[in-house]
Order: C-alpha cells, then sequence, then structure tokens
C-alpha cells in the first residue's frame, strides 16, 4: 500500500514526487506554502487543522496566495489530506522567522521587492526573529504532538558545503535534536557523501547563496536517498 507524504519545506524536496511507485505526495506544499522554519511550518499546520487565518490573510502569510494574489479559503479537505498523511516530510532550513500582524510568514514578504506589502514602510512592521536551539526543539516537538500517534515525522536539513557556518550549526544542532527524540534526521550532503557523490556537482546557486537548489541530477540522487532512507526506516 502506498504511503501518503506531506512535505513542509521547499523545492529542494521535488524529488519525492518522483517516488509516485511508493508513495502518494499531497498537493498541500504547492497549494499553501515553501516553509523554511519551524515557526512558519507551525503557522501553516494551524492553518491546515483549524483555519485559523482568514482567506485575505493568506495572500499576506503563504507562499502561494502571495504568488498568486489569490486568497487561500480553509476547508476540510485541507484538515484531512494532512491528518491522514503517513508521513510529514519538514525541511528544516532557515533559524530566520518573519512575524507580521501575530502571523509567521514567508520570507518572500520581506525579501522580495515585487511582494512588499504595499509599500516600504508597511514592510518595515515585518520583525526577523533568529530562532535559537531552545526554541526550533520545542518547535520540532510542537510539530510532532500535531500528528497522530501513527503519523510519523521526517526531518531534512539545508544543504551544507562546509564544516563551519551558521548553516552548519544548525544542521549538527537538528541532527542531535533528532537524536534525542528519536526522530529520522536526513543530511543531504552527508548522504551524498556516503554514495560516492560531491555535493559541488549536484547543485546550483542562486543570489550568491551558496548551494541554494539541486541541478536534476540532483534531485535523482535524492530520490535514491528518499528511497533507501524512508521506505526501509519508515515501514512500520
Amino acid at each position: 500500500m502506498k504511503k501518503k507524504i506531506t512535505i513542509l519545506g521547499s523545492c529542494r524536496q521535488e524529488a519525492l514526487y518522483y517516488l509516485s511507485d511508493h508513495a502518494i505526495i499531497t498537493n498541500l506544499q504547492h497549494l499553501v506554502s515553501y516553509p523554511h522554519s519551524t515557526r512558519e511550518m507551525l503557522e501553516m499546520i494551524r492553518f491546515l487543522l483549524r483555519g485559523e487565518i482568514t482567506s485575505e490573510d493568506t495572500m499576506r502569510t503563504f507562499r502561494t496566495p502571495i504568488l498568486e494574489n489569490i486568497p487561500l479559503v480553509w476547508t476540510e479537505t485541507l484538515r484531512e489530506e494532512f491528518k491522514t498523511s503517513d508521513l510529514v516530510v519538514v525541511e528544516i532550513a532557515s533559524r530566520n522567522a518573519f512575524l507580521y500582524e501575530g502571523r509567521y510568514v514567508h520570507h518572500i514578504l520581506y525579501d522580495d521587492k515585487r511582494y512588499w506589502i504595499q509599500s516600504e514602510t508597511e514592510r518595515k512592521k515585518i520583525q526577523v526573529e533568529v530562532l535559537d536551539d531552545v526554541t526550533i526543539e520545542k518547535d520540532l516537538l510542537a510539530i510532532r504532538a500535531s500528528l497522530s500517534p501513527i503519523q510519523q515525522l521526517v526531518v531534512v536539513t539545508h544543504l551544507v558545503h562546509k564544516q563551519s557556518g551558521a548553516r552548519y550549526d544548525l544542521v549538527l544542532s537538528l541532527e542531535q535534536m533528532c537524536t534525542r527524540h528519536g526522530i529520522l534526521c536526513i543530511q543531504p550532503a552527508k548522504e551524498m557523501e556516503k554514495r560516492g557523490f560531491q555535493l559541488e556537482t549536484l547543485v546550483v546557486s542562486e543570489d550568491e547563496k551558496p548551494f541554494t537548489h539541486f541541478t536534476k541530477q540532483g534531485h535523482t540522487v535524492m530520490e535514491t536517498i528518499f528511497r533507501d532512507l524512508l521506505f526501509s526506516t519508515c515501514q512500520s
């Protein structure tokens, strides 16, 4: 029987859609958002489960309504898609969280001039929070608590190409948190190296940010990694 998977993460998780022989991937990622921080993930989960954000406010919260400038109306279908997922794969890629009018919003509302809220003055109302390890671990446990006992949580880290820096520190912290709480943690760069691949040959950079996206070959390698880890480790 195929497993149903919900993705809370970026386009770096595209390889999960290649697993059609093993899994059914919900459309919640594309329909709602590509969250990067634990705070943003919890905001999305609250919306999926209880519709706590008005449809108008979704256009100033979640990636897809922001990009399309079309409100997203909560329905029971959104809740059921999330609640009936066997696996919830979360990619925790950033410590930065963006708070606007009491909601944790997608970073493009702050970072991308095309989607600034009305004016630069309004944009300045967005508070940028840098989440520490204690907060992230608390959020991670809250995410797991939002799942039913039969649902499994899987954490995927960002790409790291050197053993230093803020991104690497976050990856180490996530691995330690997941070990403490018995959560499967997938570190893509480490898994690629185990299989004889060099990360540099499988990724592209964007806007001077190193190792931002996978190439087509990179997604293919990630497909193999997901097959190995999700359908052997998460069989029960």
